[in-house]
């Protein structure tokens, strides 16, 4: 299922409708409507660039550009080519040393024979992303269950990890801040993040993420880990053959995938960490979806999300990508009417107090201050 071939919406400007092509796919089916925007003399590069970054989305504008420079004569200016290709291929270089590593790791985990994961982009990358080298990633992602934290962080000592956050200056790895520390010991949803140095100009150091739950400590929502684990394929990854890492089936990889956007569009913590929803993250769940329809859409997942409970906030993210996107996933799934507007504007209680956010999603992806969106429930809005 695509998005609906109708014209770019230009409200945002040509830039950011050329984000929200690159970000669904329909640039691989329509490059003209790519082409022509990105032709307009009123483009401004410095503004596609900013946002592009902001979104993750920086190798894939890169590629897009260059092909449509390449094979349909897109007047590219000379140093902005430049720029874009050497993006590109430090991305994919970095791509490479990430699925050495995920390799290295899987092959730990396989060791202690517990049940793992692989999960978000490091295998988007390579599936609803082709393998292209497109796909910013900042860390391997991995699910275990709980029962498996004290052996997994002893093999991650083992294999050179330890806790902490790599320093640009020392160029070593340093102990995580004692706030840090104290927010993984009071949400133990996943391990501290472990980091290690890596001897590569590209890439000096590496992180890795353990999550053991689908969603976050003290959620009204919950999907048991343990029965999650239990569905699983092996994915091979470009360049390393025979090597494989598990990653969920489609159904529970979309699951996790929507579950963990609504985590962080509708909790305000993550605006202070510039972990907000961005367009690349819809993008996997569109991607996802359009991948996976026929497994999606038989009415097999929408049982799964009513046996589990988390049929709301399922809705919540389909009904702004719908809204969005154009998309039809909420109707696909069965799940029109699940959801309303004063749901929809709703973020999660800070301190004990209601919050909602202003505007429309698409407003809320292209504000550079997101903060000046949330507002207490009966409070006047915050004005920028």
């Amino acid at each position: 299922m695509s998005t609906r071939t109708t014209e770019p919406d230009l409200t945002l400007g040509p830039e950011w409708a050329a984000l929200e092509l690159l970000s669904i796919g329909r640039a691989r089916e329509r490059p003209e409507q790519l082409l022509k925007l990105l032709s307009l003399p009123e483009i401004h590069w410095g503004e596609l660039l900013e946002q592009a970054l902001r979104h993750q989305m920086l190798p894939l504008l890169a590629w897009h550009a260059l092909d449509l420079s390449e094979q349909h004569g897109l007047p590219l200016p000379g140093r902005l080519a430049q720029h874009l290709s050497e993006v590109l291929e430090t991305n994919r270089w970095r791509l490479q040393v990430f699925r050495r590593e995920a390799a290295r790791i899987a092959a730990a985990l396989r060791a202690l024979d517990v049940p793992f994961v692989a999960t978000k982009g490091i295998t988007f990358e390579s599936t609803i992303y082709r393998g292209a080298g497109v796909r910013m990633l900042k860390d391997m992602d991995f699910m275990i269950p709980p029962v498996a934290r004290e052996p997994v962080a002893v093999a991650l000592q083992k294999l050179g990890y330890r806790s902490g956050n790599y320093d640009r200056a020392t160029g070593t790895i340093v102990p995580l801040p004692r706030r840090m520390e104290m927010t993984y010991a009071l949400n133990p949803d996943h391990l501290p993040r472990h980091a290690r140095l890596a001897d590569d100009p590209c890439v000096p150091f590496l992180y890795v993420d353990f999550a053991n739950s689908l969603t976050w400590s003290k959620s009204p929502y919950d999907v048991p880990v343990d029965e999650a684990l239990r569905h699983q394929v092996q994915l091979s990854l470009p360049g390393l053959m025979p090597a494989t890492i598990p990653c969920f089936t489609p159904d529970f990889q979309f699951l996790f995938t929507v579950l963990h956007l609504f985590r962080e569009a509708w909790m305000e913590q993550w605006l202070e960490m510039e972990l907000d929803v961005s367009l690349m993250k819809f993008g996997d769940v569109i991607l996802l979806f359009n991948a996976h329809v026929a497994e999606l859409s038989g009415g097999r997942f929408t049982a799964l999300l009513e046996q589990y409970g988390v049929a709301e906030p399922v809705a919540w993210v389909l009904e702004h990508t719908d809204r969005t996107f154009g998309t039809g996933m909420i109707e696909a799934l069965g799940l029109t009417g699940r959801v309303n507007d004063q749901w929809l504007a709703h973020a999660h209680p800070s301190h004990g107090k209601e919050r909602a956010w202003r505007g429309t999603m698409r407003e809320r992806l292209w504000a550079k201050d997101r903060r000046t969106l949330f507002t207490l429930i009966g409070a006047e809005p915050t004005r920028s």
